[in-house]
């Protein structure tokens, strides 16, 4: 009866052994570590100073910080499309859409701005920054063509001719006379800007 106890025991303790590697073995399965590296540009900030935010397929919110060197390890993430987000004090980093279902390693997608098209990533990631932080938009230079083309200078334009054009037209007492005989008009009729003159 003993050996035949210990044997049902032994039996049971292998396949509770059994089972509890294959939950391990599931579990492992079920998780991924992703490495990367934040790349921070010369002169800047330690890139000791970056922290990568992870927003988990389940709603879960994952805060990892960077080494010395930028580098960095996501452990036990579970397999799935999460969202990653380097971040930086002075540098504008994209937002990464990471798929870690792939059996080649993890891959990051993110939207270039410049030109409008997904780009890809492949582990180990090396997350670049799109430039500087801007909290305002530069000032732009003034644009001279840009001024004279615009009403209000098509304006000052058409006022700047006037101005020279009119002392050209300016027209002689005489001239102006004799224009009036041609057209049938009295002579006494005054030059325009003159005063009248009365006829002897």
């Amino acid at each position: 009866m003993a050996s035949g106890r210990s044997a049902v025991a032994l039996a049971l303790c292998a396949v509770l052994a059994l089972c509890s590697l294959s939950a391990v073995a599931a579990a492992a399965k079920s998780t991924s570590t992703i490495t990367g590296k934040v790349m921070v540009p010369a002169g800047s900030a330690s890139p000791a100073d970056a922290v990568v935010h992870v927003h988990t397929q389940d709603g879960r919110h994952l805060t990892v910080f960077c080494d010395i060197d930028g580098s960095f390890a996501i452990r036990d993430l579970p397999r799935g499309k999460h969202m990653l987000q380097p971040f930086m004090v002075g540098q504008h980093y994209p937002e990464f859409r990471l798929d870690s279902t792939s059996r080649g390693g993890a891959v990051a997608t993110y939207l270039n701005p410049q030109t409008k098209q997904l780009q890809q990533v492949v582990e180990p990631l090396l997350l670049r920054p799109f430039g500087e932080m801007r909290f305002y938009e530069a000032r732009k230079s003034m644009d001279v063509l840009a001024i004279i083309k615009s009403p209000y200078g098509i304006m000052a334009i058409i006022l700047l001719g006037f101005m020279f054009a009119m002392p050209s037209m300016k027209v002689e007492p005489e001239e102006y006379r004799e224009f009036q005989k041609q057209i049938g008009i009295t002579p006494d009729v005054p030059v325009p800007g003159q005063k009248a003159v009365k006829a002897k």
